[in-house]
């Protein structure tokens, strides 16, 4: 009974739930959201003023967080778990931001150009289907390279791809 009790103690001072509001204050934020999904302490923000959002990961010490994609998009997707990368928004176009956790420099890889975007898995390698101009083509997720030489009405009609990704795989 001691045991569990210096044991409380002793986690009841070492977890912290994440500071939701001061992390509002320290971005300036109007609208904050934690990925429930991962639990790795990622989460979107909206800067009031800009109307922008950001990616952060807490880094579970008080304030210190890690950007993961700068504040600057009208809306982003959270990074899947073991995702190479997310999709981001701008003026209603969709674009690609690589993932940092996978990417040591991470960039947008894929500009916001595109009207939609559907991720196809093909033999577990991740492809990015975009539509541009009512049509469907493949895009090289990681150099942004356009595939058009057969576009298609739907991303389930687009031949199978015929390219290997920029850096010689598809996968991390």
């Amino acid at each position: 009974m001691m045991f569990m009790g210096f044991f409380m103690l002793i986690f009841s001072l070492t977890a912290q739930e994440f500071p939701k509001p001061q992390m509002m204050r320290k971005f300036k934020a109007d609208s904050l959201i934690l990925d429930t999904q991962k639990s790795d302490g990622s989460f979107k923000f909206r800067e009031k003023n800009s109307q922008k959002w950001g990616l952060h990961q807490w880094l579970y010490r008080g304030l210190m967080t890690r950007e993961l994609i700068p504040t600057k998009y009208d809306s982003l997707d959270f990074i899947p778990y073991n995702g190479s990368f997310t999709a981001v928004y701008q003026q209603g176009k969709v674009g690609i931001y690589l993932s940092p956790w996978v990417f040591e420099n991470a960039v947008e890889s894929v500009a916001c150009q595109y009207d939609d975007h559907e991720i196809r898995l093909i033999e577990t390698i991740p492809y990015l289907a975009v539509k541009k101009q009512d049509r469907w083509i493949w895009v090289d997720w990681q150099s942004g390279t356009e595939y058009a030489d057969a576009p298609a009405d739907t991303p389930q009609e687009l031949s199978p791809p015929n390219f290997v990704s920029s850096s010689g795989k598809n996968a991390p």
